[in-house]
């Protein structure tokens, strides 16, 4: 599906998705879709759109998703933020978009999609350690050779992502049974998202 940010490795007949969710939030915050209130009146435009991103990768056929994870930033501070300070950070981020980091994992777990929520690394983390986990070895990202060695032995541990996060899931657990509907409904229900209460097409038996 276009614009959704995913990672898909396929072992035998499984297609495993698994989702930046940090970049689906910011997506939905920053795009020119509705604005959606939930009923005390709470900024849930974001939220919304990533559950109605991650339907439409769910429903379609060419994808063919049978297990999916995703992981969100929560906060948007990591391990390397202690070895630079520059590195990037919650500050300038919307406060509406901002109360939205907690809410979005709900929405995700009411969906009956696994959350992968990060507090000291980041969404980008979890997606290279589950690819590893599951579907063996992937690329890391090439260090650029700086002129001082201390100065790019600094930035490459900066700049590779950590592949070794402790998940709980096994592979089964990423699988994708069905939206659960009562979960699902009363979220929708909680949120006013009353439209989206019958869109997903495969519910849990």
């Amino acid at each position: 599906m276009r614009g959704i940010a995913y990672r898909d490795q396929v072992t035998a007949a499984r297609r495993v998705h698994l989702v930046d969710g940090t970049y689906e939030l910011f997506r939905a915050h920053f795009a020119p879709r509705p604005e959606h209130r939930d009923p005390s009146g709470e900024d849930r435009k974001a939220t919304v759109g990533v559950v109605s991103s991650l339907l439409a990768l769910l429903h379609d056929p060419e994808e063919a998703v049978t297990h999916l994870a995703v992981a969100f930033d929560n906060p948007i501070r990591s391990f390397r933020n202690d070895l630079f300070s520059a590195y990037k950070s919650d500050e300038g981020v919307p406060p509406e978009l901002r109360a939205q980091f907690d809410p979005v994992e709900e929405a995700v777990r009411a969906l009956g999609v696994v959350v992968w929520s990060m507090r000291e690394h980041e969404a980008d983390d979890g997606l290279a350690t589950g690819a590893r986990k599951f579907a063996g070895e992937v690329d890391q990202l090439a260090a650029t050779l700086a002129a001082q060695r201390d100065d790019a032995l600094f930035y490459r541990r900066l700049a590779t992502l950590v592949d070794d996060v402790p998940l709980a899931e096994s592979l089964a657990d990423l699988e994708f049974r069905g939206v659960p509907r009562a979960a699902f409904e009363a979220w929708c229900d909680r949120i006013g998202a009353r439209t989206l209460r019958t869109a997903p097409r495969r519910w849990q038996e």
